[in-house]
């Protein structure tokens, strides 16, 4: 009975990171809970003069379930799907591995300088786990940058690790699990290191930077990845995404309710008229499928890309690759209203295979949260004509493309080596062929050459604006 009681009080125990009445932190941990993320006080405006701060988070990693209970009658009760640990998902029920049940899971957002503590606890019941921090250099700390086997051992079931680590490097980057594919089942989230505004070249440029317009966008399976993988390895099954999500949210899979139909809401961003917002767009994706985004009847600038200062650039669109962030300033200068903000999924989630799209609702303050804009929503309506940024297999000078190669970094302090006019360049050519490969394949057996079964196959890669330069 004693240890009955002790474990009752070990589960339901709260994480919280409080300010004392002093104006010290606690030890305690910060667990995180979805939309509630500004409650941490790292969470602050960066000041030249502040003081450093100990940042403490605490990460819990298990199996979860989107449309779960905590869902109660989400989606046609629309509210019920914000609830605390909802994962509503794109409405199909499937198993998700998450950490604190939340997906993204809880948003690190810290100034320059402070220290970052983070007690990973793996509670999955066979698998071993670490986090990766994307983007972020680790100089210094290099046993802190979460691959398994390289820089740590992995964290086993049942156990907890810690990674701290100074935040030195500004920018937009992001965590997720670097382990199997348990990234593409919902391990990750944003990590923002910002600065004071004498510091940040781009702080004219836009009047609010909130947490609220960090924007994570990834491709979304209605099973496990896992299970996909498996079926298209042994069987034939395709590689191909059946839709995107933002934010952990997105409208795929329709019910029915009193003869209309509902889905699972957008996400959903609120600006005000007349002020200018700047959004972190970071693309968690797991499948071969770069992801476009454009807003009707606004225009971005491009002012940062993986945590890099550019030369601002204004477009209409913007296409980004796994891994990549970009951030970028809106004008809300148009009539108050709601808008699309529209997601295209290109190669393996093109027209040809399975036309993935999403949306999410630009919203004007003073209109309602649960309106959605009238505009049809589809696949072929979510391109739009005009300047794009980093397009998809365009080279540089291409009309109304800028490749990324043509973005012009704000830092000039470039190794002298790197010359504008290199000494040699060398391209590489490539082409595709068809192998059997031994984990997956027995020749003679079941191989492409055996048999009758139909292997699934793609030849679509994506190399862009790719060669060698050697400085003598």
């Amino acid at each position: 009975m004693f240890r009955l009681t002790l474990l009752l009080l070990w589960t339901a125990k709260t994480y919280t990171f409080m300010v004392t009445a002093d104006g010290n932190i606690s030890k305690e941990l910060f667990a995180g809970e979805r939309f509630n993320r500004n409650a941490h006080p790292c969470f602050r405006t960066c000041t030249k003069d502040g003081t450093p701060m100990v940042c403490r988070y605490k990460f819990k990693l298990e199996w979860y379930q989107t449309l779960s209970k905590a869902c109660f009658n989400c989606p046609y009760n629309p509210e019920d799907c914000l609830r605390i640990h909802c994962i509503p998902g794109d409405g199909n029920k499937r198993p998700v591995l998450v950490v604190n049940r939340q997906m993204p899971g809880p948003s690190i957002e810290v100034c320059l300088g402070d220290e970052i503590i983070v007690d990973v606890e793996n509670r999955l019941m066979g698998e071993s786990t670490s986090i990766h921090w994307h983007g972020y250099h680790q100089k210094a700390s290099p046993y802190m940058d979460g691959v398994p086997f390289v820089t740590q051992c992995p964290i086993q079931p049942g156990t907890t690790f810690r990674y701290r680590f100074t935040a030195e490097q500004s920018g937009t980057h992001f965590w997720h699990s670097h382990t199997g594919v348990q990234r593409a089942d919902g391990a990750f989230g944003a990590f923002i290191v910002r600065t004071p505004p004498e510091d940040n070249p781009h702080h004219v440029e836009y009047d609010y930077d909130l947490s609220s317009h960090v924007m994570i966008v990834l491709d979304w399976e209605p099973q496990i990845l896992i299970e996909k993988f498996l079926l298209h390895h042994h069987s034939n099954g395709d590689n191909k995404a059946d839709t995107l999500l933002v934010n952990g949210m997105g409208r795929f899979k329709n019910f029915s309710i009193s003869n209309s139909t509902v889905f699972t809401p957008t996400a959903r961003f609120v600006v005000k008229k007349g002020y200018r917002y700047r959004f972190r767009v970071i693309n968690a994706e797991f499948m071969n499928c770069p992801i476009e985004l454009s807003l009707d009847n606004h225009t971005i600038t491009i002012i940062s890309s993986d945590g890099n200062d550019l030369v601002p650039i204004t477009a209409e669109s913007v296409v980004t690759y796994a891994g990549e962030r970009f951030d970028f300033v809106l004008n809300a200068d148009q009539p108050t209203g709601l808008y699309w903000m529209r997601f295209r999924g290109l190669m393996d989630c093109d027209e040809r295979f399975t036309s993935a799209h999403q949306a999410a609702v630009l919203q004007y303050k003073g209109m309602s949260n649960s309106d959605y804009p009238k505009n049809e929503l589809h696949y072929h309506n979510t391109h739009k004509n005009g300047l794009e940024i980093n397009s998809l297999n365009t080279a540089p000078g291409k009309r109304n493309s800028v490749s990324i190669v043509e973005l012009q970094s704000l830092d000039v302090d470039w190794d002298p080596c790197l010359k504008d006019v290199p000494d040699y360049k060398f391209f590489i050519s490539y082409d595709f062929y068809k192998i059997d490969n031994p984990h997956f394949h027995k020749s003679g057996l079941y191989g492409y050459a055996d048999g009758n079964l139909i292997f699934s196959y793609s030849d679509t890669m994506h190399v862009q604006n790719v060669f060698y330069i050697l400085n003598q």
